[in-house]
């Protein structure tokens, strides 16, 4: 202890301007940086609903222009949503929930512990569709009484948040040390 304190009292860190600036310059970069980040969070946490909403009902309109000219159009295919034509083919823990729903976009907490044990049986592999329990859907009725079921899948926005949040901790590391360079070079 003795040691650290004649260390500290020879190198007079306190008095040195040089050491103020680049702990100033380091703490002024962090908090830039950290307030980037958490104005960047806020925006993504407030418009994910609306880009759902818009990404649903345009697909929806558009799989019902192209099914009106030629019903054997195949359904929409994108690495963020599921589709289904009917209920036929939907497994049963996503029907019991869709069945009696009117066209529209839906967001729908899911409270029933049961829903997510079925879909571990299913291709998702027991993945919750969010972290919470949740599904955000579209049902569309087409002229020939068809209803069209298109679903966000949220495992692929999940990774993709996952991502942005790792750039979110490497940007935060890089503003770190380009600061105690900046200001160990000035």
């Amino acid at each position: 202890m003795a040691l650290a304190t004649n260390l500290l009292g020879k190198l007079n860190l306190r008095n040195n301007l040089r050491f103020q600036f680049v702990v100033s310059f380091v703490l002024y970069a962090l908090l830039v940086v950290g307030i980037f980040v958490v104005v960047l969070h806020s925006f993504e946490r407030t418009f994910a609903s609306e880009f759902f909403n818009r990404r649903i009902s345009s697909e929806l309109q558009y799989f019902e222009y192209k099914y009106e000219r030629d019903s054997k159009t195949p359904l929409p295919v994108a690495g963020d949503i599921r589709s289904y034509l009917g209920t036929t083919k939907m497994p049963d823990y996503i029907k019991n929930v869709v069945e009696n729903q009117n066209d529209g976009i839906y967001y729908l907490e899911i409270d029933d512990d049961k829903f997510f044990d079925q879909a571990k049986t299913g291709s998702r592999q027991g993945k919750k569709i969010r972290n919470s329990d949740d599904i955000y859907f579209g049902i569309k009725t087409l002229s020939d009484d068809q209803k069209v079921y298109i679903f966000i899948d949220f495992e692929y926005w999940n990774q993709k948040e996952h991502d942005l949040r790792a750039h979110y901790s490497w940007s935060y590391f890089v503003a770190f040390l380009v600061a105690i360079l900046l200001g160990i070079i000035t």
